[in-house]
Formats: structure tokens, sequence, C-alpha cells
């Protein structure tokens, strides 16, 4: 996954975006994580290594199940307009 400032801005800004206009079956608890305005790094320690793209894929895989609703920037886009 490519990360750069523009992404690392957003993803401050906007990472535990409110899950904005939803259809009741839509909403819940849970809140909107823009899956591509966030990224990682390559992490090597002594528990072993992940790619960037391997620890970003557990990561919304995770948030999606237990944290919140992991969507697009243009899906979260069209809900908010």
């Amino acid at each position: 996954m490519h990360f750069n400032i523009h992404s690392a801005h957003v993803a401050a800004k906007w990472v535990a975006a409110p899950v904005g206009r939803c259809s009741q079956q839509q909403c819940s608890d849970k809140v909107a994580f823009l899956k591509d305005a966030t990224g990682t790094l390559d992490v090597e320690n002594e528990a072993g290594s992940a790619t960037a793209n391997e620890l970003q894929n557990t990561i919304l895989v995770a948030r999606h199940v237990f944290i919140s609703e992991v969507i697009s920037t243009d899906d979260w886009l069209t809900r908010i307009a």
C-alpha cells in the first residue's frame, strides 16, 4: 500500500469518521474507518515480521469485525453528501 503525506493527513482527520447518513439496516454504533486513507509500514521485531500490505489487510479485517465499519473514502463522502 502506498502511504503518502496526503493520506496521512486524511487518516489523522477522518480515521474515526462518523458513519454519517445511512439506512437503519446500515447504521450501527460503529464508526467508519477509511481503508484507502490509512496505511502502515513494514514491521519486524522479536515476534516476527509483516509487510505493510499484510499488516494493513489484517488491521482492516480486525477493525471491521470488532471496532468499525471499513469503507472507502468515496463511499464515506457519498454518505455525508
